[in-house]
C-alpha cells in the first residue's frame, strides 16, 4: 500500500509538471508577438528549458530523498509502538529503559557498517555504470565479508559482556536483569542486519531505492511490529525481544535472494544498451 501511494505521488508531480509546460505555452502564445519578432519564440524556449531543467532536478531530487524521509518516518512510529507493547508487558517501564540503552549501544556497532554505505554506493553504482560486473560482484563480496565481520565483533560483545555495556548508563538492579538477557537476544539480529545493510545500498546502486524502502517497512511495520506483539502475547516480554533477530533474518534471506536476479537482469540489460564493458 506504501509503495502504491508513493508512485501515486510521483505520478501527480509528472502530471503536474506537464500542466506548468501546459500553462506556460498558452502564456507564450497569447503574450507574445512572435510573428512580429522571430526571436521571442527563442528566448522563451530558453526560459521553459530552464524552468522544466529545474522541475526535472527537483523530481528526481524527490525521488532520491522521500524513500530516506518516509524511513525515518517509519522508524520514529515503529518505536512509539514497541514502546507501547513493552509498557503493556511491563507498566514499571523497566522495559522502555532497556530499549533506549540498547538504541544508544548498537549504534557503536552499526556505525561502522552504516560507513560502509557512503563507500559502497559509489563504487557500485560507478562499476554497474560502466556495466563492469565481475567489480561490481568483488565489491559487494568486500562489503559483505566486512559487515558481517563488524557484525560479529558486536554480537560477541553483546553476548560476553552485557552487564558492562549497561553499566555505563548507571542503571538500576532491576534494568540490569532485564537488560542482559535482552540484550544477548537482541544482538542476534547483528549478523543479519549486517547482510541486510549491504543488500539495501547494492539495490540503491541498481537505482531501486524504492525496493529498499519496502525493505524497511517490511522490517518494521509488517514484521518486527506485529511479530513483537505475537510473541509478546505467547511468551511475556522475555520473548519480545526475539522480534529484532526473525525480522533482521526474513528480510536478509528474502531481499538477498531476490537481489541476485534483480543484479543478473540488470547488467543484461546495461549490455543491451551497449554500454561498453570498462
Amino acid at each position: 500500500m506504501m509503495y502504491d501511494t508513493l508512485k501515486k505521488l510521483v505520478k501527480f508531480l509528472g502530471i503536474f509538471s506537464i500542466a506548468l509546460t501546459v500553462l506556460f505555452l498558452v502564456y507564450l502564445f497569447k503574450n507574445m508577438d512572435i510573428l512580429n519578432d522571430p526571436d521571442a519564440l527563442t528566448r522563451a524556449l530558453k526560459g521553459h528549458l530552464i524552468i522544466g531543467s529545474i522541475g526535472f532536478l527537483l523530481l528526481q531530487i524527490i525521488q532520491v530523498g522521500l524513500p530516506s524521509m518516509i524511513m525515518n518516518v517509519i522508524g520514529s512510529l515503529s518505536n512509539i509502538f514497541l514502546n507501547k507493547i513493552l509498557t503493556s508487558h511491563d507498566p514499571s517501564e523497566v522495559a522502555n529503559g532497556v530499549l533506549v540503552s540498547y538504541t544508544k549501544l548498537q549504534s557503536f556497532v552499526f556505525m561502522p557498517v552504516f560507513g560502509l554505505n557512503q563507500g559502497g554506493i559509489p563504487i557500485l553504482s560507478y562499476n554497474y555504470g560502466a556495466n563492469i560486473k565481475e567489480r561490481f560482484v568483488k565489491a559487494q563480496k568486500v562489503l559483505y565479508t566486512s559487515a558481517v565481520v563488524i557484525m560479529v565483533f558486536g554480537f560477541l560483545i553483546f553476548q560476553l559482556f552485557p552487564r558492562t555495556l549497561l553499566s555505563i548508563f548507571s542503571p538500576s538492579s532491576d534494568l540490569i536483569s532485564m537488560g542482559e538477557g535482552a540484550l544477548r537476544r537482541i544482538s542476534l539480529a547483528f549478523i543479519p542486519a549486517g547482510v541486510a545493510i549491504i543488500t539495501t545500498i547494492t539495490y540503491q546502486s541498481l537505482g531501486k531505492g524504492f525496493v529498499a524502502l519496502i525493505m524497511s517497512v517490511s522490517r518494521q511495520a509488517l514484521l518486527l511490529i506485529p511479530l513483537a506483539y505475537m510473541l509478546g502475547q505467547i511468551g511475556g516480554i522475555d520473548s519480545v525481544w526475539y522480534a529484532f533477530p526473525i525480522a533482521e533474518a526474513i528480510i536478509a534471506i528474502v531481499f538477498s535472494i531476490i537481489l541476485v536476479g534483480v543484479v543478473k537482469k540488470a547488467f543484461m540489460l546495461k549490455s543491451k544498451e551497449g554500454v561498453i564493458n570498462g
